[in-house]
């Protein structure tokens, strides 16, 4: 008999005896959106959480544009982010009146950092008025450094650390975290942004709400990016069981660790410290021969991030610098199955699979 197909992702949300509480709490207020109370429950659970104010959001993408318009750069200008991300950090961009440019990452993180952005300024073919820098996967992002940076050449920056809910830090930036439903704490849609610059996160809020003001009245440039009640409840349900669910991230990531063949430049992600989403590998022969191999063993694979976006039709015609780092990770990265249904079964299962894609290589 075949074995069962492995899927790549199989999120699980708070079931519905655990929501049930906050559902009679919204038949109760008859309150469903508008910043309601479990709404604002959240807001402040999250600022505890992180040491610092939150918002809570529609979804992170609309989070990511509402901080570049809160931060006021000129309309048409370029906002600097890495071609190595997510389709959704160009689109807010675009969705904030900006035209994204398109620049590679460090070797070492997959990251833009600052000094490499610095480097870049230069070099690009218009005025850059922002930069984004992302969180790859949930890798920690250095908000000293951008801090600093946007000291130094006093640009907008908003950190996309959509993957990073375990990682993400407070500061004077804003910093946008996804509560998607793939995400490691998931409220089906839903973010937030982190800010310690109140009058920024009130901007924020602001423009996620029409722009309206106190008398209902639009100061200035807005959407409606509002989180609902019932986005809220599954959000404080799902934080009710954070450590557990942590707990159970970090035990797989092990166990993965002690299962897959271990070779250069697939320990640094298999051995995090830190609960992702996703598993992301390189493989020396390329991709395309790994997914083949997955896909013959009924093991489901993602490119998450496909080949950067500077391949995406969509974006390119975007200016962007050469970027080898990006293309050669482009090439070579492939996800692998990450939930919590995997059991030694089934790890042994993709482990194999690595192993014969590893005497592929050249």
């Amino acid at each position: 008999m075949d074995s069962p197909a492995i899927p790549v992702m199989r999120p699980r949300l708070p079931d519905a005896d655990a929501l049930l509480p906050y559902l009679r709490r919204i038949d109760q207020t008859r309150v469903y959106s508008n910043m309601g109370p479990l709404a604002r429950q959240l807001a402040d659970i999250l600022g505890a959480h992180f040491h610092c104010p939150a918002h809570p959001l529609a979804n992170a993408t609309l989070g990511l544009a509402i901080a570049l318009m809160a931060m006021g750069p000129p309309a048409g200008s370029l906002c600097m982010v890495p071609s190595w991300t997510f389709a959704a950090s160009a689109h807010a961009i675009i969705l904030a009146g900006m035209v994204p440019f398109l620049v590679d990452v460090d070797e070492a993180s997959g990251m833009l950092v600052p000094e490499m952005a610095a480097d870049f300024l230069p070099r690009a073919p218009g005025h850059v008025g922002a930069i984004m820098p992302v969180s790859a996967f949930g890798h920690p992002v250095d908000i000293a450094g951008w801090q600093d940076f946007r000291a130094r050449h006093g640009l907008a920056v908003v950190v996309d650390a959509a993957a990073g809910f375990d990682t993400a830090q407070g500061g004077d930036l804003p910093v946008v975290i996804s509560l998607h439903a793939t995400k490691v704490l998931g409220a089906g849609e839903g973010a937030f942004i982190l800010c310690r610059d109140t009058d920024l996160l009130h901007r924020c809020a602001t423009t996620s709400n029409f722009g309206f003001s106190a008398d209902r009245q639009a100061s200035m440039a807005g959407m409606n990016a509002k989180l609902s009640e019932y986005h809220a409840a599954v959000a404080l349900a799902a934080i009710e069981r954070w450590p557990q669910d942590r707990g159970h991230i970090m035990a797989l990531t092990r166990k993965l660790a002690e299962t897959l063949p271990q070779t250069a430049g697939w320990r640094g992600e298999v051995t995090r410290a830190f609960a992702a989403n996703t598993l992301n590998l390189e493989f020396p022969s390329g991709w395309q021969a790994a997914e083949a191999r997955f896909a013959a063993a009924a093991i489901e694979t993602r490119r998450w991030w496909g080949g950067g976006l500077h391949r995406h039709p969509a974006f390119r015609h975007c200016p962007h610098l050469p970027m080898p780092e990006t293309d050669r990770r482009a090439d070579l990265t492939l996800g692998l199955p990450f939930h919590g249904d995997l059991d030694g079964v089934a790890l042994r299962r993709i482990a194999d699979v690595a192993r014969a894609c590893l005497d592929d290589q050249p």
